[in-house]
């Protein structure tokens, strides 16, 4: 089912590409290659806890985003940062025969992304515009405890037969506002889920008090921009 929702949404994207791709914008915006840099204020929701709150992890982001005269423009980007997240509950789980579990009340993970998105544009005005944006990625990710020790490997971390793999895809879905310096330099703020397929960015799935909450990254962005071709 998220699988699906995910896959519709990015249709419906397309979708808007297919109907707007004859528009065009203001007569001041040219064809463009953009770089954009940025850092990211990040916050987790999963088996620790159960929602957003928590922005003491970051990630730095580096973009390529072609601004041609559509409604739809592509952008490649690459993020390295962190996530990281602590329940205080003296947190146990019983197994069926009786015996009890202290899970890791406390991670870290490190966190590479790469992703091709596509921006639709909301509001394109002389000094504003702002975008909605969804798009697919890989993810590249290593967990560890509190100590600094990698938990993949760390089979009694985890309910038995819990296993996972280090990459996954995700499906990031945001929307971003900026405004329009001289030169067409821009600065802007996305808020942007992340959405990844796996369910094992804190070690664990069935240890959890809250097992309906499935692992999810909040990123707010701040990022600058400028544009590395002219007409």
């Amino acid at each position: 089912m998220k699988k699906n929702i995910y896959f519709f949404l990015l249709f419906f994207l397309f979708k808007q590409a297919n109907l707007f791709a004859q528009d065009t914008l203001s007569p001041m915006v040219k064809k463009k290659v953009f770089l954009e840099l940025g850092i990211s204020a990040n916050s987790y929701k999963g088996s620790l806890t159960a929602n957003y709150g928590n922005y003491t992890s970051s990630s730095f982001h580096c973009g390529i985003k072609f601004n041609k005269k559509t409604r739809m423009n592509g952008k490649f980007n690459l993020s390295i940062g962190s996530i990281s997240s602590q329940n205080t509950s003296n947190l146990n789980f019983v197994d069926a025969k009786g015996n009890v579990f202290y899970p890791i009340s406390y991670f870290k993970t490190s966190i590479t992304n790469l992703s091709y998105e596509l921006n639709l544009v909301l509001l394109k005005k002389k000094k504003i515009a702002a975008n909605v944006f969804g798009g697919i990625g890989v993810s590249k990710f290593n967990v560890k405890d509190f100590d600094g020790n990698d938990l993949a490997n760390n089979l009694s971390s985890r309910a038995k037969g819990e296993d996972f793999n280090s990459i996954s895809f995700f499906f990031p879905l945001g929307l971003n506002a900026e405004y329009i310096w001289k030169e067409n330099f821009r600065s802007g703020f996305s808020v942007n889920v992340m959405n990844p397929l796996t369910d094992f960015f804190d070690n664990t799935s069935q240890y959890s008090p809250y097992k309906t909450v499935k692992d999810n990254v909040l990123m707010l962005k701040f990022y600058v921009s400028a544009p590395l071709a002219f007409k």
